[in-house]
């Protein structure tokens, strides 16, 4: 997995996530996580969702539809965290020029 997102997965669900996990065991971790606010803080749950921007509709259909729905949930986090990073470094700006004092 990519360091960047361990880092992000970690940040998000603040624990230590190992160097060398397999995409499987970290959703399997997610899908753990996510279910286990779903059943304890619903509300956290929908907000974290909300802040990551993931697709409500989406969400609901999978909840309707999978009896273990935290897994696929999991994977739409994983992959807009993975969004994030990628967009991050596509428009990263370099930092300023230390004799770029106030240019303007």
């Amino acid at each position: 997995m990519e360091p960047a997102l361990n880092q992000a997965i970690a940040t998000l669900f603040d624990v230590a996530v190992p160097p060398h996990i397999s995409e499987a065991e970290l959703l399997g971790f997610m899908a753990g996580k996510l279910d286990s606010l779903m059943k304890n803080d619903n509300h956290g749950y929908w907000l974290l969702l909300y802040q990551l921007d993931i697709d409500e509709k989406l969400v609901k259909q999978i909840l309707h539809n999978d009896e273990q729905p935290n897994l696929p949930i999991a994977k739409l986090v994983l992959d807009r965290q993975l969004q994030k990073i990628e967009s991050r470094r596509k428009f990263k700006m370099p930092p300023p020029d230390a004799d770029d004092e106030e240019r303007w």
